[in-house]
């Protein structure tokens, strides 16, 4: 199964980078307010039990065989995809490769759907029901993300990829990527330098399918080629204080080698950053300058042909969702209307409360003090975490205006045991970081990430992501995390407006995404639509119109992957009453792990059907 998207591997999750709404005016307060449910309910713990030993077959082991390949067929599309999966690839039966960045353009995608198609029918040759139970959960995964790229792909549906979003493109990704790039060994010193050395080369095929993109109208607006521009003219202004010389440096000195090696490689490094990887970054922004004003559309992807049909195609392959949009509407409308009476009660209760909203106190504003808050109120609600440890650091001022506010780097399914969150100094407000730590950390990325490669399984299963699972589960979790916390000194009516607050500026902004990008709307429509909950500031809004537009569809990631995970749960309750365990529920979704929400819920159904 080959990507049909850009190449290089999105390996930085993060925390949405948003326009902020709050401050937003208090809601009307009801007249008359009744008891609301909590919006958690801990029944009695109750244990589970699965047993699942299939026998093997010849069937089984070919099918094996065909994971096999297509494992290592993603793997192997370019060194960075294959250094960052695997730590130590000869035990997967891969051999090193020649360093590359890989291939991109519309070459590449014709040769990866032809693939995919061939693909596709040796997966279906295979009979399903001789397969074992997890084979068969992997194989109906592949069949969903198959069966939605064979043929999308045309000529004019190719040219919305954005190789270069403001908000995840790879001019921003590649460089903490390569800052990030672990050497094992100094086989992995030459790579890494090769792969400096092979940017530019990379790079121009990327401006080289924008020039496709500009000539037949698809090339991003005017205001989205000012930021990308302005992000590769950050980094490139970095010179002999470019942060990927001083991280190199600290990478070799703690290498066992020669001082005159160490030497050797610091210069060869100086200088593939110098006149290689920067003066790439330079061209990108030169040519991009050279196509600005080429773009025929300033607004959302419904205005281009297609556009909604490749809206509803993000909707299924990036978020895994089975729901139409018009439905997805719906059920944000009935959330804002719900969070909004939620709030309504909490400050019909005591209306001083809001103070805490713009300014909460967690009792401490160091993020590993909030780590270890975060981990010891995981305990009654959360299986066991694995144990890995984390590194905080802090993103490079050249990086602080494009980064979002914080992000967790993807490990090796190999070797998860130490993981980086990077934290952007620049954005995060003090108040914010409670909430950052739990998306970022426990109980979210790093904690979901490491528990579910830790599970055994075919490692296919362990590289092909949902992201609407996967940010979902982060967007889930740091909700519900001010109210599962023992936060010091923090009343509970506080952290339930805490909570509220952050799914409240969700909704909104998800509404907005939809709103432009799906239905049209114009700068003048989602400003009427904000002024109906008290945001009216114009810069705000500016900004939020051109984020949905240089990026469409992201928000989607976070807000529809939460509003599938909490329908699931709520049904689970429903279902059990007070059977029901937080703990063995969240236990059941850790395991299936980063799948579309059809196979999300099979999993809910059996394990509610078993528990």
């Amino acid at each position: 199964m080959k990507k049909l998207t850009w190449k290089i591997l999105s390996l930085l999750l993060a925390v949405i980078l948003i326009v902020s709404v709050g401050g937003c005016a208090a809601p009307t307060l009801p007249d008359e307010i009744e008891d609301i449910p909590a919006e958690i309910t801990l029944p009695p713990e109750t244990q589970t039990e699965t047993e699942d030993d299939p026998e093997s077959s010849d069937v089984r082991d070919a099918f094996n065989a065909f994971l096999d390949q297509q494992f290592e067929d993603i793997v192997t599309e370019d060194t960075i995809g294959l250094h960052y999966t695997l730590k130590y690839p000869e035990n997967f039966g891969i051999e090193r490769m020649e360093p590359t960045l890989g291939e991109f353009g519309s070459e590449t995608f014709a040769k990866n759907e032809k693939q995919n198609k061939e693909d596709l029918e040796t997966l279906k040759s295979f009979p399903y029901d001789e397969l074992s139970k997890d084979q068969q959960v992997i194989y109906d995964v592949l069949e969903y993300y198959m069966e939605l790229d064979v043929g999308f792909y045309d000529d004019e549906m190719q040219y919305f990829s954005s190789p270069l979003a403001p908000g995840s493109g790879l001019q921003f990704e590649l460089p903490i990527i390569m800052a990030e790039y672990r050497f094992y060994d100094e086989s992995d010193v030459t790579d890494y330098l090769a792969l400096l050395a092979d940017t530019d080369r990379y790079l121009k095929e990327v401006l080289q399918f924008e020039k496709e993109k500009s000539d037949k109208g698809f090339f991003m607006a005017d205001f989205t080629a000012d930021k990308v521009i302005e992000q590769c003219n950050d980094f490139a202004a970095m010179k002999e204080d470019n942060f990927l010389i001083e991280t190199f440096n600290t990478k070799i000195d703690e290498m066992d080698l020669t001082e005159e090696q160490k030497e050797s490689y610091k210069e060869e490094n100086k200088t593939r950053v110098l006149e290689d990887f920067i003066p790439a970054y330079e061209n990108l922004a030169a040519g991009l300058t050279e196509l600005k004003g080429t773009g025929v559309n300033n607004a959302g992807l419904s205005n281009f042909d297609k556009g909604k049909e490749y809206y509803e195609y993000l909707m299924k392959s990036d978020i895994g969702t089975g729901k139409s949009i018009e439905d997805m509407i719906d059920i944000i409308y009935d959330r804002i209307g719900t969070i909004i009476y939620g709030m309504s009660y909490v400050l019909y209760s005591d209306d001083t409360i809001l103070d805490t909203l713009y300014a909460p106190d967690f009792g401490t504003t160091d993020p590993e003090e909030i780590i270890e808050m975060l981990i010891g109120g995981m305990k009654d609600y959360y299986p066991e975490n694995t144990g890995a440890s984390h590194t905080l650091k802090e993103v490079h001022p050249s990086l602080e205006g494009s980064s979002p506010p914080a992000f967790y780097m993807n490990l090796p399914i190999d070797d998860f045991s130490t993981a980086v969150i990077y934290i952007n100094n620049s954005s995060v407000r003090d108040g914010d970081l409670f909430a950052t730590m739990a998306h970022e950390g426990y109980p979210g990325h790093l904690y979901q990430d490491t528990f579910f490669k830790n599970l055994e399984m075919h490692p296919l299963r362990k590289i092909i992501s949902s992201m609407g699972y996967v940010e979902g589960w982060a967007t889930l979790v740091e909700i519900n995390a001010f109210i599962l916390t023992d936060i010091p000194g923090m009343r509970d009516e506080t952290a339930m407006l805490l909570s509220f607050d952050e799914e409240f500026s969700l909704a909104i902004q998800t509404r907005c995404d939809i709103g432009v990008n799906y239905e049209g709307w114009s700068i003048e429509a989602l400003s009427e639509f904000m002024a109906d909950y008290g945001i009216e500031d114009i810069s705000a809004l500016r900004g939020m119109y051109e984020y949905v537009i240089g990026d469409p569809g992201k928000t989607l990631r976070y807000y529809i992957g939460y509003l599938e995970l909490k329908e699931l749960v709520d049904y689970a309750y429903e279902e059990m009453g007070d059977a029901f365990s937080l703990k063995d529920y969240n236990q059941c979704i850790l395991e299936v792990g980063p799948v579309p929400f059809f196979a999300v819920r099979e999993a809910v159904e059996e394990y509610i059907a078993t528990a």
